[in-house]
Parts: C-alpha cells; sequence; structure tokens
C-alpha cells in the first residue's frame, strides 16, 4: 500500500516553477533548504540571477526581512614586559619634587588581542528577542560595519581592510585598498562612507569621504569603488562645507539611488553668528552632489551645540533627526525627527516628533550619548545609547510625550567593557562579483556562515 501512495504522489515539476515557488520563500527557510539536493545548494548559495529575482519578488510583496546586525569589540592586553620594552611614565597631577613617578609599561601590537562578536537581532527587538551569534570569515579584519545595502553589509577598519559580507549567506569579498596618498596631507580621521546600488549598470557602488584634522570649505575628495569593475577612483566635489564638525552621522542614508548626510554648520563672520542647515545628496549614477531643502525647525534661540544627521525609515522616506542641548537647564535635550513625504518636495517635510530628554528620564536620567538607528513604519525610532550599551525603541505621537516601548541590553564582551556598532540589514541572498575585460563574472567566496 504504502509503495503505490508513494508511486502515486511523486511527481517533477518544471524548474522554472521550482524556482518562482523559492522566490516566494523567506531567506531563512531558503538557507534551511539549501540541503535537498546539490542542486538547490547551488541555487540558492551560487546563483546571482536568482538572487536578484528573489529581491524583487520581496520587494514587491513587501516580505523583506529586516534586522539589526551589532558589533561588539574590546582589545585584550597580555604583557609579558621584556627588557627592551618601551615605557611611558604618569605622575601624580599635583606633583612636587617628591613625587612619585611611575612606570607604565606599553603594550605591544602582538599582546594586543581583539575580541569581538557580532550579531543579528530583530529590529521589533524585546525582552525575549532571538538573539542570532554570527561568524565573521577569517579573512575579514574588520573593528566596524559602516553601512548597508539589499543585504550587502560594507565592513571595514575606518576606510581601510573594506570588505563586503552578506550576513545571511556568508558570501564576502575583500576590496582592494583605496590610495589615499595623493590627497592626504596630514593625519586622516574617519570621514563619512555609504553603499548603494545604480540599477541602470547593474552596479554596486562604495563611498568614502575622508576627512582632516583640518576643516577646508569647498572641495570634498569622494573615493568611489565599482564592484563591477573592480577599481576606484578620485571624484571632487564642490559645494560642500567641511564634514568633520559636529556629530553627524559617517553612515550616509541610502535612498533613490543616492547617499545622503545633514550638517549644521555655525561660525562667526565679520562679528556676526551664521548658522546653515544642509542636507547634502551624492547621486550615484551620475556621480553628482546636489542639495535638499530642509525642514523648519523649531529650534530654541537658547540652545546650544545644534547636532544632526539623516535617517532611514523603513518604508522609504528621508527622515533627519535634529539635536539641541541646553547648559542651562541642566544639559536637557530637544529632539526633533522630521520625514520628507515626497522626496525633494520642501512642502512635503513633515514633523513626526519633538520630545525633551526630561520627557523619558529613565532612559535618559542625566546626560546620556545616543545616536538614531532607525525609524519604522510607524514612526518610532530605534535609538542606541553608546555608554549603556543599550537600544530602545521609542514611540511618540505629535504632541504626546514619548513612551519608550523596548529596550535590549547588550551583554559584556568576556567580562571586558566594549564598544559597539548597530546598523540596519536585509536578509537577502544577494552576492556580487567582479566583473572580468570579455563581461563575464569571476566566481567570489561564497561560504554559508
Amino acid at each position: 500500500m504504502f509503495p503505490m501512495m508513494k508511486e502515486e504522489l511523486s511527481f517533477d515539476l518544471p524548474e522554472d516553477v521550482i524556482l518562482k515557488i523559492l522566490c516566494r520563500l523567506p531567506v531563512k527557510s531558503l538557507i534551511r533548504f539549501s540541503c535537498v539536493s546539490k542542486r538547490w545548494h547551488t541555487i540558492i548559495f551560487f546563483d546571482p540571477q536568482f538572487g536578484k529575482a528573489h529581491l524583487k519578488v520581496a520587494s514587491e510583496l513587501r516580505t523583506i526581512t529586516r534586522r539589526l546586525l551589532l558589533l561588539k569589540r574590546s582589545s585584550l592586553c597580555a604583557i609579558d614586559t621584556p627588557k627592551q620594552s618601551p615605557r611611558l611614565q604618569s605622575s601624580e597631577n599635583s606633583f612636587r619634587g617628591n613625587s612619585l613617578v611611575r612606570c607604565l609599561t606599553m603594550p605591544s601590537e602582538e599582546n594586543i588581542t581583539n575580541v569581538m562578536a557580532i550579531q543579528s537581532l530583530a529590529n521589533s527587538f524585546g525582552e525575549n528577542s532571538l538573539v542570532r551569534n554570527l561568524t565573521i570569515p577569517s579573512q575579514m579584519n574588520i573593528t566596524n560595519v559602516m553601512a548597508s545595502c539589499n543585504g550587502l553589509v560594507l565592513l571595514g577598519t575606518d576606510h581601510y581592510d573594506l570588505s563586503i559580507w552578506n550576513p545571511s549567506t556568508g558570501f564576502f569579498r575583500k576590496l582592494p585598498a583605496p590610495d589615499f596618498s595623493a590627497i592626504i596631507k596630514c593625519e586622516m580621521i574617519t570621514g563619512k562612507h555609504g553603499v548603494g546600488y545604480v540599477s541602470s549598470t547593474d552596479d554596486y557602488i562604495v563611498l568614502v569621504i575622508p576627512a582632516s584634522f583640518y576643516p577646508v570649505d569647498g572641495d570634498v575628495n569622494m573615493f568611489i569603488f565599482s564592484m563591477r569593475a573592480n577599481s576606484w577612483k578620485l571624484s571632487k566635489v564642490s559645494g560642500w562645507f567641511s564634514l568633520s564638525y559636529g556629530r553627524t552621522s559617517q553612515s550616509g542614508t541610502l535612498l533613490n539611488e543616492a547617499i545622503h548626510w545633514a550638517n549644521y554648520h555655525r561660525y562667526y563672520r565679520d562679528g556676526g553668528l551664521i548658522e546653515q542647515i544642509q542636507i547634502y545628496a551624492f547621486d550615484l549614477a551620475n556621480e553628482e552632489s546636489r542639495q535638499l531643502p530642509v525642514p523648519c525647525f523649531n529650534q530654541d534661540d537658547n540652545g546650544n551645540g545644534v547636532e544632526m544627521q539623516t535617517v532611514d525609515r523603513l518604508g522609504g522616506c528621508l527622515c533627519v533627526l535634529s539635536w539641541t542641548w541646553h547648559p542651562f537647564r541642566g544639559m536637557d535635550q530637544d529632539s526633533e525627527l522630521w520625514m520628507m513625504r515626497d522626496y525633494g518636495v520642501s512642502d512635503s517635510w513633515m514633523k513626526l516628533f519633538k520630545f525633551s530628554s526630561n520627557d523619558l528620564p529613565e532612559v535618559f536620567g542625566s546626560y546620556r550619548s545616543w545616536l538614531p538607528i532607525v525609524v519604522t513604519e510607524d514612526g518610532a525610532v530605534v535609538i542606541k545609547l553608546i555608554v549603556e550599551k543599550e537600544l530602545i525603541r521609542i514611540e511618540c505621537r505629535k504632541e504626546e510625550k514619548p513612551v519608550c516601548r523596548d529596550r535590549y541590553r547588550l551583554e559584556e564582551l568576556h567580562g571586558c567593557d566594549f564598544l559597539f556598532d548597530v546598523i540596519l540589514y536585509a536578509e537577502t541572498l544577494l552576492s556580487v562579483s567582479e566583473c572580468l575585460n570579455n563581461g563575464d563574472l569571476r566566481p567570489e567566496n561564497n561560504k554559508q556562515a
């Protein structure tokens, strides 16, 4: 009986029908189903056309799963002092002739072990959120998760040792280093960066903007990397103010195939105070910069230290968050979040909410440093508390007071203090391969994490 039932139920579907069915499944299920057969494994992990088709269907059906990627990093020192170790000295700050001088051993690079952990967390996190521990390929040397586009995450050490990684499939590709020697005349600090997709050329672009300790108004040097060409080029963009002032996000906000940054510039000229709020967009297709209209912020004239940041909103609108500190109100902080409903249209800016840090004493308490991560489709904002190592979800309905809905505290890293980065990424099956001179694609490393 059972053999007959098996024979009656067995049938073969055309592969194109199977692919259409697979395209409608979530990435997590497809990763599980990759063990069904060698053919399915090859399609799911190594077929770039299937990855693109899956993303297209998920985008149309609005079924893309987005998660938060957390990178925790610390340094452990195992010091074995040799006779020739370099030494530093310290003394009491109220030093006198008989002050005790302490000799301090400076650990060498060989004695410092970088400890890190990378995890994935649902963006609707709560106390019972499932955290996935991810494995970074050993070929990667990273200290930062920098940006993401269509599930591809840009990793690196500041702007060096750059790699592209898909946390869902384990695909990775190490990028050649940009040549900063032509423009860097002094010590470089971390500037701006972003990654995006250009549909007209089917190419992924990495953008790096170095910043120096000496701000210079005017031209900005941009290094642009093409994934297809596997090469960097240097472009100079005029009309930008220095990117090294204020606490603006290093990672730009990707929207409409352009990367966006907001800057607040406050300076004195001819005896008067000049304040400028600017939103810049760099178009990845034509490699041109443009300014977008800014909202009418209701900032208090008595405030000090205004800072701004563009923020991604699930659903595809550009948002701008503004902070204003009030040192004479116990370092109270006002925050305004605005959303541009119609891209590029000045009158379409809408204020989602405004709140004071005093409205949420259980979150902000005394002065706490925080940064926004993402604005959800229902208007909540996810932020990270930098020192307290927490993620917070805040809901605020226009004139109502804000409410803390969820919070997630990161666990210690081997009992040590640590720094952490958080970005939002989409679960996809995408990979990007280098294009050869004849137009064929060079196969890349693609291993399941």
